[in-house]
């Protein structure tokens, strides 16, 4: 909690002591950014201006580890791009880790390099981002009497007329060459966002 009678400037005054690694130059640099009002009491913010003193009060610390819950909550889209830049530019000036919880996968899949995909507190999967999204493939083939059952490789069919679709994982181009061989047409061969990633493990493990 942040004292809510303070203003801005009263907060970073308060909490400078507190971090030997404070930087004054990062919270001009943060306040300008986000266009702060610092000589406003906290509590006279809006949601979204309150969340960025809070986010200019983490950025300020120097800190080799920065651990944001949800941090682009309350902020319209330019701030969250604002934002999402800054964190990967102070990453980047400072050699700093950035660990950060977000229900907003297209924020993650912009700057992540690894992520992890949790449901009810369990661990669907844990890898670079990279990896994750080439091991997912969308397979739309036009076909007659087309497997439709699930497995391990397939995590969901979808059928449509003579269409089915696919979402494939572990050797993707494998799987597309053995429909090929059984006489079908494939007609999109896609990977998935990470957000279409999340809802089938989820869906799979439901």
């Amino acid at each position: 909690m942040l004292y809510p009678s303070l203003t801005a400037n009263e907060l970073v005054r308060f909490s400078r002591g507190f971090y030997p690694t404070w930087s004054d130059r990062a919270v001009e640099k943060y306040a300008a950014l986000f266009e702060i009002s610092m000589k406003q009491r906290f509590e006279k913010l809006s949601n979204g201006k309150q969340t960025k003193v809070w986010l200019l009060l983490a950025l300020s610390q120097g800190a080799d580890l920065l651990i944001l819950d949800e941090p682009t909550t309350a902020l319209d889209p330019v701030s969250v791009d604002q934002l999402l830049r800054a964190l990967v530019e102070d990453a980047a000036d400072r050699g700093c880790t950035i660990f950060f919880s977000s229900h907003q996968l297209e924020e993650v899949e912009q700057i992540a390099e690894f992520a992890g995909i949790i449901d009810s507190g369990k661990l669907l999967m844990e890898s670079r981002l990279d990896d994750i999204k080439n091991e997912f493939r969308l397979i739309t083939a036009a076909g007659n009497s087309l497997p439709a059952q699930t497995s391990p490789q397939v995590l969901s069919v979808a059928v449509e007329g003579n269409f089915y679709r696919y979402v494939v994982t572990k050797d993707a181009d494998g799987f597309a060459a053995g429909l090929s061989q059984n006489g079908a047409t494939i007609t999109n061969f896609a990977p998935l966002s990470l957000r279409e990633i999340f809802l089938q493990l989820v869906r799979k493990e439901r």
